[in-house]
């Protein structure tokens, strides 16, 4: 998902999240090297995803502490997560030199954890476009070509990527999430100020954000049952992630506190134990 400094109240530019995610996963690939080459008996997993995988907290003032910065005390793992990422880009590059499939090799790793489908759903405007207009009954909000369009295509996706993924490495897992409740507190320009612009009423503006998270996940764990029973095993598991963080534990509208990240962590620790039991 996108930056917004709340200090300068700001998004960060295309561009300096780029430079952003190449000054941290350098730092954190780093780490997987240290971890790989030691006594390290656990799994080797390579991250690919968004913001929730790769906060730039050397660009942000007090800035969240990402799942990732806390996986990693624990667990090898790698990553080229960037901030603002969409599952689109995440396909289109899957077989470039520097895309997924290369470092699942490069890194050999034994589980993909897949963060994706929060700025194609919920980033800068997308609210705005997928929505119908208000003020309307609340199934009414998502009775639109662009939402339906938008929504399976991301998902539609996310089981290309999994798929490619796990033909090409018959021995690796994936485990994959749909977010928590994220609120539109106006602490941020992504949801309040959209769900303001399409006249959606105040009471019903959480419940728009809540159906979206719980339609997300519900389409992602009907996905990963199926990429399962057609590969006759578990082969990708799925991090449930909401009811997780607390109201007050929300850094902004789309990014929990270090906090909230940390309880998200632990969780999505779960999947990759369910994954990979070895570590167990």
């Amino acid at each position: 998902m996108s930056i917004f400094d709340r200090n300068a109240r700001r998004l960060l530019s295309d561009f300096t999240m780029q430079i952003a995610a190449g000054i941290a996963n350098r730092g954190r690939n780093d780490l997987f090297w240290r971890h790989a080459g030691g006594s390290y008996t656990g799994p080797r997993i390579l991250a690919e995803g968004d913001s929730w995988f790769c906060y730039p907290t050397e660009l942000v003032v007090s800035g969240p502490t990402d799942i990732i910065a806390h996986l990693g005390r624990e667990f090898a793992v790698a990553t080229q997560a960037t901030p603002g990422d969409v599952v689109s880009a995440m396909r289109d590059s899957l077989t470039t030199p520097g895309g997924l499939l290369r470092a699942l090799q490069d890194y050999q790793a034994d589980i993909l954890l897949l963060s994706g489908g929060g700025n194609d759903l919920l980033g800068d405007g997308q609210l705005e476009a997928l929505l119908a207009p208000g003020p309307r009954q609340l199934p009414d909000y998502f009775k639109t070509d662009a939402f339906q369009d938008q929504f399976w295509s991301v998902i539609d996706d996310l089981d290309f990527i999994l798929r490619q993924a796990l033909d090409e490495y018959p021995d690796l897992k994936a485990v994959i999430h749909g977010y928590d409740y994220a609120i539109p507190s106006g602490n941020g320009p992504w949801l309040l100020a959209p769900l303001e612009r399409l006249g959606v009423p105040r009471n019903l503006r959480q419940s728009v954000i809540d159906r979206i998270v719980d339609w997300f996940n519900r389409a992602q764990i009907e996905m990963v049952a199926q990429i399962n029973r057609d590969y006759g095993e578990t082969r990708v598991v799925h991090a449930d992630l909401r009811n997780c963080t607390l109201n007050g534990q929300w850094y902004d509208e789309i990014h929990p506190t270090s906090v909230g990240f940390a309880q998200i962590a632990a969780r999505i620790r779960r999947a990759l134990l369910a994954a990979h039991p070895l570590v167990a």
